[in-house]
């Protein structure tokens, strides 16, 4: 999935940069050894990198011209690993380093004060980037897609672009400056991409103190957000914007912000003034004084199992139970007046809904028209319980004996379990160790294959009962060494202990669509293969696979990583 969203975003960021750079006059254009470059108003353009070098430094000067700016100059560039700028540089604009598959170093220079729209994205292999306190501007999508897991922005930053770390799924560890004001969504033709949307690792993040709007979608998708602290400058949240958090479990709002509140520790944020719980999680107690769960409230929280909605609320409004799958139950009270759009839209668990009052009074409550397209019916078909009340517990002075007495086995321990001879509540007493499995050596009842584990299969001696451990799959190998030669080139590659050979694919097409060639070398131990009659200059790509015959029937490993090469 994202790898498409990447084709995607790149196909988008050739159109930006096609409609947003000036138009420049062939007059302007040249080329000094492998730097292409055009220059306006005296500065010079860097965009374009010809050579082969992996690790490259960009000059400060070209035919006596000093080097201003970057555009576009490595995009799409499979083989630099590192990049350092020199201190003439001012900007790194467009797409300047955009699917640079294999970077994973670039030194900025404190000269530079803007970086472009989409300038790191795609970058799958730039894990850490240092970002100097001379850059003022970051622009849209400037790191969307890379493989970024930590990163510092200096507070000299003072406007930040949209869409800025979307789909950034290794980012643990991330310092916003002080100076931000938003967390910008990007919006191209109505479709939503959230700032930190897709942040699958991220489990939590400091908001700057004078953060006043957080986005539509800001944080959508961030399947490992624990935590979040509003500062008190925050006054507007999107809809949406901590949709899809099912690790959520502790909201607070700083006791100064005077938009919205956490009150009585409820884990939710409410908007103070319409009284309406804004964004709730799975640990949210509903707390006195609302009057409305609002719009996407706990939209797409998995993990959201049961809610009371107090006395007092008289609406839940559209997508407030959105996608909570694992909704089980609801406590309403009747106060409650409508019910909203996709209010309980795709609450596939929910079975139970307990109201207080009568069946008579709940057939009031005025349910959006939606539902006759099902997008409530798992709320409308849910068992209905009227005239709930609460029940109230009385303190018991227990008077416990023992009722049963339990043996220990090979997998429990033994207890015993004593009950109250007055309520007949009851409890389990100190437990003694499990006597233990006395296992076989275990025979293999499932084979290994390249892409499915095995299976051993242990029996106890005792009770009979069996134990499975997975026999890792077998191994494939990967391309350690890419040789250039005349015309040719020798691919070194790691061996597969156990298979019977391997089969060697090349191709200039980068997706290994078209024009492909492939070669089936026999032998585990044979782990290099030399590959002619290739074209000089042109870009090949080449990855390798191992088989094994098995069970009379010839399987392959998935195909390695692929490597680029351009021949002599």
């Amino acid at each position: 999935m994202k790898k498409i969203f990447s084709i995607l975003l790149s196909i988008l960021i050739t159109v930006s940069v096609l409609t947003a750079m000036p138009i420049i006059s062939h007059a302007d254009a040249g080329q000094s050894g492998d730097w292409k470059y055009w220059t306006e108003n005296g500065e010079l353009w860097l965009t374009g990198y010809t050579g082969d070098a992996t690790e490259v430094e960009i000059p400060s000067e070209l035919d006596g011209k000093k080097v201003d700016y970057l555009n576009a100059t490595f995009a799409e560039n499979p083989f630099v690993t590192s990049v350092v700028i020199p201190n003439t540089v001012k900007e790194i604009g467009f797409e300047t380093f955009n699917m640079c598959e294999s970077l994973a170093s670039v030194t900025i220079p404190d000269s530079v004060t803007k970086i472009g729209e989409w300038a790191f994205s795609n970058c799958f292999s730039l894990e850490t980037l240092s970002i100097p306190s001379s850059v003022e501007k970051i622009e849209t999508g400037a790191f969307a897609y890379s493989a970024l897991k930590s990163i510092v922005i200096p507070d000299s930053v003072k406007t930040v672009g949209s869409y800025l770390f979307h789909y950034c799924e290794d980012l643990t560890d991330v310092t916003l400056p002080n100076t931000l004001t938003s967390l910008p969504t990007y919006n191209p033709d109505g479709i939503y991409y959230g700032f930190f949307a897709h942040c699958k690792s991220l489990e939590t993040v400091k908001l700057p103190d004078n953060l006043t709007s957080i986005d539509v979608m800001a944080f959508n998708q961030c399947l490992s957000l624990k935590s979040i602290h509003i500062p008190k400058s925050v006054t507007s949240i999107g809809w949406f914007a901590f949709a899809d958090c099912p690790a959520l479990e502790s909201i607070t709002v700083d006791s100064e912000n005077t938009v919205f509140d956490s009150r009585d520790n409820c884990n939710a944020v409410i908007e103070t003034a319409t009284k309406t719980l804004a964004v709730g999680c799975k640990n949210t107690v509903v707390p006195d004084g609302v009057e409305h769960i609002g719009d996407s409230a706990f939209a797409s929280c998995t993990t959201l199992k049961n809610i009371s909605i107090p006395d007092g609320v008289t609406s839940i409004e559209n997508t407030a139970f959105y996608y909570c799958t694992g909704l089980e139950s609801i406590i309403i009270p009747t106060t409650l007046k409508t019910i909203g759009k996709q209010a309980f839209d795709n609450c596939r668990s929910l079975t139970d809904v307990y109201y207080t009052g009568t069946q008579e009074q709940s057939e009031k409550i005025e349910i959006d028209d939606f539902a006759e397209r099902g997008l409530n019916s798992y709320f409308v078909n849910a068992n209905m319980h009227y005239n709930y009340v609460p029940e109230i517990t009385t303190v018991c002075e227990h008077e416990y004996v023992r009722t049963k007495l339990v043996k220990p086995t090979c997998t429990k321990g033994g207890y015993s379990i004593y009950t109250c001879s007055k309520c007949a509540d009851t409890y389990k007493g100190t437990v003694t160790k499990a006597t233990g499995h006395s296992w076989n050596s275990g025979v293999i009842t499932k084979q290994p294959t390249f892409s499915k584990d095995g299976v051993k299969t242990y029996t106890c001696k005792s009770c009979k009962i069996t134990r499975t451990e997975t026999v890792k799959k077998l191994v494939s190998p990967s391309i350690t060494k890419v040789k250039r030669g005349k015309k040719s080139a020798t691919v070194t590659y790691k061996k597969a202990p156990t298979v019977a050979g391997y089969q060697l694919q090349y191709s200039t097409d980068p997706f290994f669509k078209t024009k492909c060639k492939t070669v089936t070398i026999k032998g585990a131990n044979n782990t290099k293969k030399t590959i002619k009659k290739l074209k000089s200059n042109e870009i090949y790509r080449v990855r390798v696979r191992a088989y094994k015959t098995i069970n009379g029937k010839k399987v392959y490993s998935k195909w390695s990583e692929k490597k680029a090469f351009r021949p002599q």
